[in-house]
């Protein structure tokens, strides 16, 4: 039982220095490419467990500590959720013809009376693991049509300009994104 104590400190400190890292990540417009659709879900469940494996580990209070706070953080995560589901963004990727950039397109349509498509642009980078939020490049589309939100962008149409922008052929006109 001692062993797995002396384990716990060094598991303690990785998961903050994840957690830190990953938090530094989201501030500067960067995310991991596997929570991108999950949001905040996954990471917290993720490190709440491992917070009531430590504590289990290390003494009853910090585990029971751990099991008061479920119920909370149960609720929290569930607002989480049904806040994202709410929302439904759909993520589709989009590859240059060369297959040297990749961008993911977040969509989303809400509907009243007439459509309205909403977009946002991530890249991928180093190996696939991380994406890039291309800032200031959200876009909105307007129409009255039933065609869904990758259609309406025209993104199967896309045109590449030598891996440095993406224009698209919208049903509202041409709409251009600047790679960095």
């Amino acid at each position: 039982m001692k062993r797995w104590k002396a384990f716990m400190l060094p598991l303690f400190l990785a998961l903050l220095a994840v957690d830190f890292a990953w938090l530094i990540l989201r501030l500067n417009g960067y995310d991991i490419a596997v929570f991108k659709q999950t949001g905040l879900l996954y990471p917290v469940i993720i490190t709440f467990s491992i917070l009531a494996i430590v504590g289990a580990f290390v003494s009853r209070r910090a585990f029971l500590a751990t099991l008061l706070l479920s119920p909370f953080i149960a609720i929290a995560l569930g607002i989480l959720h049904f806040g994202s589901m709410a929302l439904d963004w759909h993520y589709d990727e989009l590859r240059s013809p060369d297959g040297s950039r990749t961008i993911i397109i977040e969509h989303r349509v809400a509907t009243l009376g007439e459509s309205n498509c909403f977009y946002q642009f991530n890249e991928v980078i180093f190996g696939g693991l991380l994406l890039r939020r291309l800032e200031g490049q959200d876009m909105y589309i307007m129409h009255r049509t039933s065609e869904s939100g990758l259609v309406v962008l025209g993104a199967a149409k896309a045109i590449w300009d030598e891996n440095k922008a993406v224009t698209f052929p919208s049903l509202d006109g041409p709409k251009r994104i600047i790679l960095p």
